[in-house]
């Protein structure tokens, strides 16, 4: 999923996570000033990953557990070294 870049920023980000039951959104998570692609994808009926981007060489890789509304995990990747040159 990509941003609106018809609209000046800071761009936000909603993902709504269903219940199993259906109706209204059991959790919801927000983020904001994402600048990049945005990713979801199930892992398994629980568990949920999550990729971020910030910018061009920054992003967010979570987990998140749907059924205990936590992030097991949350990592911040900076590329920037990958693209300075050789010392």
């Amino acid at each position: 999923m990509s941003p609106d870049y018809s609209k000046s920023g800071p761009r936000t980000t909603t993902l709504y996570i269903g219940n199993r039951a259906g109706g209204a959104a059991a959790l919801q998570a927000r983020f904001t000033d994402d600048d990049k692609d945005f990713a979801a994808n199930w892992i398994n009926d629980k568990l949920l990953f999550i990729q971020v981007w910030w910018g061009r060489i920054t992003s967010s890789d979570l987990i998140l557990d749907v059924d205990k509304g936590t992030f097991l995990y949350d990592e911040f990747a900076n590329y920037g070294e990958l693209v300075e040159p050789c010392h």
